[in-house]
């Protein structure tokens, strides 16, 4: 009885040490395959084109007025197409440059009033804007009433945060401890 306890306890401790590295060798790959990926990332404009957004200008038109549209974040020599959302108005396509910029100048309108989604749709992004088409009737308000909401945006405070920046860090981070906790199991492997 006592041999066989005395061979068994050794067995079991090596068991449970065997466990026990199998799980911390899987929890530093984890911890090195999600610091390469987060050390690799990149804000969506940087790999693909420059800082993701669309102007339309003006933002407020009489039926039948002219806008022009100036955006980027699209890949560059990719093809964008224009669209006034809602009454289903193509505003035509032009080619962005090697930015991923565009430009889309003088386009006319023709849409009855109201507020519409603008959108320009490249490879992978759909860009959009707003503009609102007024009643010539009621255009004087309107544009007051545009220019007080344009005011009260201006006034309002940004907040959150552009994690793009600290991603690859947080990945440095989990690499360098990763690597750490690989050094420190394989000295004490060589140690026993």
């Amino acid at each position: 009885g006592t041999q066989t306890t005395a061979v068994t306890a050794p067995l079991a401790l090596f068991a449970m040490n065997n466990d026990r590295n199998r799980f911390l060798r899987g929890a530093v790959a984890t911890l090195v395959a999600l610091g390469a990926l987060l050390a690799s990332a990149a804000p969506a404009g940087a790999q693909y084109g420059g800082t993701p957004a669309l102007v339309v200008n003006p933002p407020v038109i009489l039926p039948g007025g002219e806008i022009n549209a100036i955006g980027s974040g699209c890949g560059a020599g990719e093809t964008v197409i224009g669209r006034v959302e809602v009454v289903d108005i193509a505003l035509g396509s032009i080619v962005a440059d090697s930015n991923g910029d565009f430009v889309l100048a003088d386009t006319p309108v023709d849409a009855p009033p109201g507020i519409y989604p603008v959108t320009f749709t490249c490879e992978l992004l759909v860009l959009a804007a707003e503009l609102t088409v007024v009643d010539p009737e009621d255009a004087e308000e309107a544009l007051r009433a545009i220019e007080a909401r344009r005011e009260l945006e201006d006034g309002l405070a940004f907040t959150g945060s552009d994690l793009s920046a600290l991603l690859p860090k947080v990945g440095a981070v989990l690499i360098t401890l990763g690597a750490l906790f690989l050094a420190a199991g394989r000295r004490r492997r060589t140690d026993a």
